[in-house]
């Protein structure tokens, strides 16, 4: 349940730093229109970099994750 939680929560925060990444690049995605960019090759740029953003949270995330279980899971002695 919680990784269903952790997964939504990821995609919400993924969601709004590409609105904002959109917003404030209003004038270079224009000027890559007034150069002759498709608007494939811009959605694709914008997906490229949401891919890389989550890639780069998972490579720190899972290890950050794996450090803090086993910090708080003590064997029993």
């Amino acid at each position: 349940m919680l990784v269903v939680l952790a997964a939504i929560v990821e995609r919400v925060v993924i969601m709004l730093a590409m609105h904002t990444t959109i917003t404030e690049r209003t004038r270079e995605i224009g000027i890559l229109k007034a150069m002759g960019a498709s608007r494939a090759y811009i959605i694709g740029e914008i997906e490229r970099e949401a891919l890389l953003i989550s890639f780069l949270g998972l490579l720190v995330g899972l290890p950050w994750q794996a450090l803090r279980d086993s910090a708080f899971i003590r064997p029993p002695a």
